[in-house]
């Protein structure tokens, strides 16, 4: 009989979802992902700490943040597959963040996929319109697409919010020079040298429009100018998105 009167008593002042609510982890409130810290990680280069940080981004009970986090330190250890995960996840529990879209778009466009990139970008414009990111990464992936003339409608885009950035000169260019528009692309190399006269990458890519037509003796200057730069100032070698020629 005791034991029965101390079974009630229990009962009575501690109640059985009371008594949960105190032993569950799983409703513990989730303590929020350190941005910034992730964001100065992955500028650093510190993708493996990154991912360690946010181990915990396994499920959908895990915050987007943390996936997004984990999925840029996998795409940039060229993890294309467990970064696309990632993005995935976490645009499923926010589908509001234009990052998540672009980011995941970025990796597609990585891993070769152009069409799931440009709907990507275009979810990322449609929360975030004018984004030039968003507008030069989907021009690149309707140049890869074969579809020059949209691509160049969003570099020109681009351009009329950003008049002084090389790199959208620069990817015209490349558009056009793709597309076979080499006098065109010839003018806007010119205009992306005016703007970072020590880009080794855009003396190449020029050597190459110059060489299709016909001007053989300044495309060899462009490409000296390129090697050198290459040499004295290699930060300033980007990857060229051109690379259609033996130049």
């Amino acid at each position: 009989m005791r034991k029965v009167g101390l079974s009630l008593w229990f009962s009575f002042f501690f109640p059985a979802h009371i008594a949960l609510f105190v032993v569950s982890p799983s409703l513990a409130q989730q303590v929020p992902v350190d941005a910034k810290k992730l964001e100065s990680m992955i500028d650093m280069g510190k993708y493996q700490e990154v991912i360690k940080m946010t181990s915990g981004a396994e499920s959908g009970h895990s915050d987007p943040e943390s996936l997004y986090y984990r999925g840029r330190a996998y795409s940039s250890l060229a993890k294309r597959s467990k970064a696309i995960r990632d993005f995935t996840e976490a645009i499923s529990l926010n589908s509001n963040k234009s990052d998540y879209y672009l980011q995941r778009g970025v990796t597609f466009l990585e891993n070769g996929q152009a069409s799931e990139a440009i709907a990507d970008f275009t979810a990322s414009l449609e929360l975030k319109p004018g984004d030039i990111a968003a507008l030069n990464q989907r021009a690149k992936a309707l140049m890869l697409n074969g579809q020059t003339a949209k691509a160049v409608d969003d570099v020109n885009g681009a351009i009329r919010i950003a008049p002084s950035n090389p790199d959208l000169y620069k990817l015209r260019a490349d558009i056009l020079s793709s597309s076979g528009n080499f006098q065109g692309a010839v003018a806007d190399y010119n205009r992306a040298i005016g703007l970072a006269p020590y880009a080794s990458v855009i003396y190449n890519n020029r050597a190459v429009a110059l060489a299709n037509i016909n001007r053989p003796k300044e495309a060899v200057e462009d490409l000296n100018s390129a090697m050198e730069l290459s040499t004295t100032r290699p930060n300033s070698a980007a990857s060229p998105v051109f690379q259609g020629s033996q130049w």
